[in-house]
C-alpha cells in the first residue's frame, strides 16, 4: 500500500499529466506512465494510466462534442471492433507479419511520394 508521500507524488504526477493533456490534447500517457512506473509495478501503473486517461477523455469529449466528426467516429469504432475480432482469431506470428508488411509499404509510399 502507498504511504502518504507516495500519494502526494502520485497526485502530483497525475495533476501535471492531466494539465498537459487538457492544454495540448495529448501527453497524459507520455508524462504519466514513466513516472508511475517509479511508484508502482508496471502492470499496476499501466492500469492506473489507462483508467485515468479514459476518465480525462470522457470529460473532455463532453466539452468538444459539437466538434466531433460523427461519421469518422463511427468508422473508428467499427474498425476497432473488427480489429479486436481479427486480433483474437489470428495467430501472433501472422499478426506480426501483417504489421511488418503494412509498415514496409507505408514507409515505401512515404519515401516515393516525398521525391
Amino acid at each position: 500500500m502507498f504511504k502518504v508521500d507516495h500519494w502526494i507524488l502520485l497526485v502530483s504526477i497525475v495533476l501535471f499529466a492531466a494539465l498537459l493533456q487538457t492544454s495540448t490534447g495529448y501527453g497524459f500517457s507520455i508524462i504519466g506512465t514513466p513516472f508511475l512506473f517509479l511508484l508502482s509495478p508496471a502492470q499496476s501503473a499501466v492500469q492506473i494510466n489507462i483508467i485515468l486517461s479514459l476518465c480525462i477523455s470522457v470529460f473532455m469529449i463532453y466539452k468538444i462534442r459539437h466538434e466531433v466528426d460523427t461519421p469518422l467516429l463511427g468508422r473508428l469504432i467499427l474498425g476497432s471492433l473488427l480489429g479486436q475480432l481479427l486480433f483474437k482469431k489470428i495467430s501472433q506470428r501472422v499478426f506480426q507479419i501483417f504489421t511488418y508488411v503494412i509498415l514496409l509499404f507505408t514507409g515505401l509510399y512515404l519515401v516515393i511520394t516525398s521525391l
